[in-house]
C-alpha cells in the first residue's frame, strides 16, 4: 500500500506485519545521535550544510534469503501480461523496504560502515576532515573553555575540526570556514555517489551559520552558539500543554496513558534547553 508523502508524492510500504515476515525476523535496538553529539563540533562562526541520502532504504540490498518472502501479487493490475502457463504475476522486493521492521537498523548499520571512507584518513593534512587530537574540555581544568563542548576534535589551526553527523538519512556537515565546508561537502557527496548511495542534490540548501533543524533542534552560530527547537516542534509542544491544561481543568485529573504517550516528546524538547 502507499502512504502520502507531501502533496505530490507517495511512499510505497510493504505490509510486513500481515505477511508475517516481521514476526519471523529480529530488529535490533540501536541508538541515534542527539543534538549533544552535534554540539561537539560547533563553536561561534561554525558553518553548516544539510545533506540528504535519497531513498534511504532502497540504497541497500535485501538479503537473498529474505527476498522470497517479500512477494507482491500484481496480477489484477496487469492482466494483459498473464499467460496460460503463468496464471499469476508476482514481483519481489530486492532492496530494504518500508514496513520491514529491521530496515532502519540495517540501513543505518550499512551507512555507518561507509563512514570511514566518506570522511577519509583524518591524519591526511589535505583532508578537509583532518584533525590532530581529541580535547577533553572539562570544568576544573586550567584550560577549560566554557564556549566549547566538553569533548571535541581539534584542528591544527586551533579551531574545532570539520565534522559530519548522521541522523538516519540526514547528514549534517560542519566547517571551520565556508570554503572548508564546501570542500567537505564535495568530498562526502562524491564518495556517496561512488558507493552507489544516492546523494539527493535536489534537497540541498544554502550553506549557512543559521541552519535549519537537525534531529529536531536548531543551532545558530553567527554571533554565539544558540540552541533552539524547530518551530514545528515548538507549536506541537504548545498544543500538547494546552490540551493537558484543558483536560485538567475540565475533569480535574489527567489520563495516565495519555501522559505516558506525551512524555517522550516533551522530554525530547526539554533536553534542548
Amino acid at each position: 500500500f502507499h502512504v502520502d508523502k507531501g502533496e505530490t508524492d507517495i511512499r510505497m510500504v510493504f505490509n510486513g506485519t500481515t505477511s508475517g515476515i516481521n514476526d519471523a525476523t529480529h530488529a535490533s535496538w540501536f541508538p541515534l545521535p542527539t543534538i549533544e553529539s552535534h554540539l561537539r563540533s560547533v563553536e561561534t562562526g561554525t558553518w553548516f550544510s544539510d545533506e540528504d541520502l535519497g531513498e534511504m532504504f532502497l540504497n541497500f540490498l535485501l538479503d537473498l534469503r529474505l527476498r522470497g518472502y517479500t512477494g507482491v501479487d500484481i496480477t489484477m493490475y496487469f492482466p494483459e501480461l498473464i499467460k496460460t502457463y503463468q496464471p499469476k504475476l508476482w514481483v519481489a522486493w530486492t532492496r530494504l523496504l518500508m514496513g520491514f521492521r529491521p530496515s532502519p537498523y540495517l540501513a543505518t548499520q550499512q551507512l555507518l560502515k561507509a563512514n570511514n571512507y566518506l570522511m577519509g584518513d583524518r591524519r591526511d593534512e589535505a583532508n578537509p576532515f583532518h584533525w590532530t587530537r581529541i580535547v577533553l574540555n572539562l570544568p576544573g581544568d586550567p584550560n577549560y573553555d566554557p564556549t566549547r563542548d566538553f569533548v571535541y576534535k581539534l584542528h591544527p589551526s586551533g579551531a574545532i575540526a570539520n565534522d559530519k553527523h548522521t541522523y538516519i538519512d540526514d547528514l549534517r556537515l560542519t566547517g571551520r570556514t565556508l570554503k572548508e565546508l564546501w570542500r567537505s561537502c564535495q568530498m562526502v557527496a562524491s564518495r556517496l555517489n561512488h558507493l552507489g548511495l544516492q546523494h539527493a542534490v535536489r534537497k540541498l540548501r544554502e550553506l549557512m551559520q543559521d541552519a535549519g533543524a537537525w534531529a529536531g533542534s536548531v543551532v545558530h552560530t553567527s554571533d554565539g552558539v544558540y540552541l533552539l527547537v524547530s518551530l514545528k516542534r515548538w507549536e506541537k509542544t504548545k498544543y500538547i500543554l494546552d490540551e493537558l491544561a484543558t483536560e485538567l481543568e475540565e475533569s480535574g485529573s489527567l489520563d495516565h496513558q495519555n501522559l505516558l504517550s506525551r512524555r517522550g516528546f516533551l522530554i525530547y524538547v526539554a533536553r534542548t534547553y
